[in-house]
């Protein structure tokens, strides 16, 4: 499977903050290797030697999703800003062949600051962490981020060198001591307050 990760667009996993890891990146594949001549001493020639590495890819599987997204969120609690679905998308890259999302998987970022919690949620004063009651909508389905894995078998197969949108909505609910709420700071904004699992499959249709 090959997937081409976006770096500064939204989250294979795409997180809502991850590092942009090279889609193609052999293990041990460097040029570092000092060149030295041959011997016996030849001044008009050398030799060195080239180690090649492989690494498989699956022709069929070969999208781009997004590995980061930014999104807004009032400090004192609310509907959330997110970017569009047009920028926000899996692109199937193959031109031979559909895609299809088989599951989307959420979970909050590690250290306890962030929870997940259904989009229906009614607790507007939580008192453990900062709460995400967000939705995902696919253009044709809607899931909740509530941590827990989704299936989408209902959701149409990407076409070969077609997009599906992708849009995040829903609301930040401020964690309260007593009956005020706890202002976020920049430390806590400075890495991924969740991360969104995208796992795809190759479709049943062929161009």
């Amino acid at each position: 499977m090959k997937l081409t990760k976006m770096a500064g667009a939204f989250a294979l996993t795409a997180a809502m903050a991850m590092a942009a890891v090279p889609a193609f990146a052999a293990p041990g594949a460097t040029n570092e290797d000092q060149f030295y001549p041959t011997e016996p001493f030849n001044a008009n020639q050398a030799s060195q030697t080239t180690e090649v590495y492989a690494e498989l890819i699956n022709k069929y599987l070969d999208a781009t999703i997004p590995t980061k997204v930014a999104i807004v969120i009032p400090g004192q609690g609310g509907a959330i800003t997110a970017p569009s679905s047009t920028a926000y998308k899996i692109h199937n890259n193959t031109t031979t062949n559909a895609i299809k999302l088989i599951s989307i998987n959420s979970k909050p970022a590690a250290g306890g600051v962030f929870s997940l919690a259904a989009s229906n949620t009614t607790s507007t004063q939580p008192t453990n962490a900062h709460v995400f009651a967000l939705t995902l909508n696919t253009g044709s389905q809607t899931f909740d981020l509530d941590g827990t894995s989704k299936t989408t078998g209902s959701v149409p197969e990407i076409a070969s060198n077609s997009d599906l949108p992708l849009q995040l909505a829903g609301n930040y609910y401020p964690k309260h001591t007593g009956s005020n709420p706890d202002v976020l700071t920049a430390a806590n904004l400075t890495s991924a307050v969740m991360e969104i699992e995208y796992t795809i499959g190759i479709g049943t249709t062929n161009s």
